[in-house]
């Protein structure tokens, strides 16, 4: 299953020099999942040296349930024949850290469990004329 949850408000400032400014706050949280995955042998992968599947239990582990929430903030300014903008959006900002997926692990001897990506801010600039 998959749920998304958008919110998004722009306020709008005004200027004396005929520039409109505008920030803007969005968030969106989702949840999905369990995603499924094949169990792994151990013993056979231990062995051949690479990832052996249980094939006929092909998708029957679970997983964890993935829920993120991203919080952007923008700043814009739009002149005449240009619109400048710079945003920062945080995304997964609970750091939380589901199991995503699984492999076998030559070098350790083992099965390692690898989480969903943490907390993550991206900050851009936008040019646009």
């Amino acid at each position: 299953y998959l749920a998304n949850f958008l919110f998004g408000k722009e306020f709008t400032l005004k200027s004396s020099t005929g520039k409109n400014k505008v920030i803007s706050l969005n968030t969106r949280s989702s949840v999905f999942g369990p995603n499924r995955s094949t169990p792994i042998d151990l013993a056979a992968s231990l062995e051949r040296g690479y990832g052996k599947y249980i094939e006929e239990k092909a998708y029957t582990e679970q997983l964890d349930v993935v829920l993120t929430f991203n919080l952007g903030v923008t700043y814009r300014i739009n002149k005449a024949k240009t619109t400048q903008e710079i945003k920062l959006d945080v995304q997964n900002i609970t750091g939380n850290a589901a199991r995503v997926g699984n492999y076998f692990d030559r070098d350790k001897g083992s099965i390692v469990y690898y989480n969903q990506m943490p907390t993550l801010p991206v900050l851009s600039y936008l040019v646009n004329f």
